[in-house]
């Protein structure tokens, strides 16, 4: 979400203010991947699909830790509850944005929030 023109920088003008008023701001959905496709025969244990352990999973919450003020909300999928916990104590360094890009290609990442009919329900 954060490439979008739109919301990018409505992001980080929130953060700023946030920072300026010492409040924190939560993210949520740091570890998502998409929405589920319709032909995914997996079990579902949140309403999107989120990374799954590894790699790509630690870069998302290195990239969130790195930020001051941010903190990191876990995914509804308590499967991926100690892989987050791990990849949080690991202390990665801040990623790429080369390295997201390539995770985001390669995972075929995609916004939960795109307008879509979830979001006029």
């Amino acid at each position: 979400m954060l490439a979008d023109p739109v919301y990018g920088p409505a992001f980080e003008e929130l953060v700023a203010v946030c920072a300026e008023r010492d409040v924190a701001v939560q993210t949520i959905k740091s570890v998502a991947r998409r929405r589920w496709p319709a032909d995914s025969t997996e079990p579902h244990y949140a309403w999107y699909q989120p990374l799954p352990p590894g790699p790509a999973l630690e870069r998302a919450v290195a990239f969130v830790l790195s930020r001051p003020g941010l903190f990191l909300n876990s995914s509804s999928d308590a499967r991926l509850l100690g892989p987050i916990l791990d990849a949080a104590e690991a202390a990665e360094p801040t990623p790429s944005s080369a390295e997201l890009q390539a995770d985001i290609a390669e995972l075929g990442m995609q916004p939960l929030f795109d307008g879509a009919a979830l979001e006029r329900i």
